[in-house]
């Protein structure tokens, strides 16, 4: 997958919503795969708030498949907040057959110390947390994931005799 963005938005629109700022150059939508682990990563700009939400897509061959979020232990900003199948959220994805039957794990950053657009004044001092950190962050946590990350056993020898099968164990790091 080609790293794609997509404006859903227009300036003026952006401008109107939010006023002046860093979003409205920015792009609305960026999916892409991340280079280290092959992982399918997605950012969406929340329409509403303004802020970015960061997702990362795992197929089965991950422990955590299908886990809730608050389950997964990893370090993200905010947490994690979002757990769900591929075509729950992203449906135009869905029917790509590289993506379907994959979970999406995601995080946002609308919270306590983030600038958030919506508000439009910063009394609070937050942060603008923009696109380049929400594709720092998805690659942070794709490669977190990695932990998770089950090997393949093609064949396993018992009693002079070669049984194939698939054995899943998780990877250590």
């Amino acid at each position: 997958m080609k790293m794609k963005e997509i404006c859903l938005l227009s300036q003026s629109e952006k401008r109107a919503k939010w006023g002046e700022g860093p979003w409205v150059y920015e792009s609305d939508q960026i999916t892409w795969q991340d280079n280290e682990t092959n992982l399918y990563c997605f950012a969406i700009r929340n329409s509403e708030m303004g802020t970015w939400c960061g997702y990362v897509a795992i197929d089965n061959t991950y422990s955590i498949y299908e886990n809730k979020y608050d389950d997964i232990d990893v370090l993200i900003h905010g947490g994690l907040t979002y757990a769900g199948n591929i075509d729950e959220l992203f449906s135009a994805f869905a029917e790509d057959e590289n993506l379907k039957n994959l979970s999406v794990f995601g995080f946002d950053c609308g919270h306590a110390g983030d600038f958030i657009p919506f508000f439009k004044s910063n009394i609070l001092n937050g942060v603008y947390r923009n696109a380049m950190f929400i594709k720092q962050e998805c690659a942070s946590l794709a490669k977190q994931f990695q932990k998770f990350r089950c090997k393949k056993t093609q064949a396993i020898k018992t009693k002079n005799r070669i049984s194939k099968f698939t054995r899943f164990e998780n990877l250590e790091m």
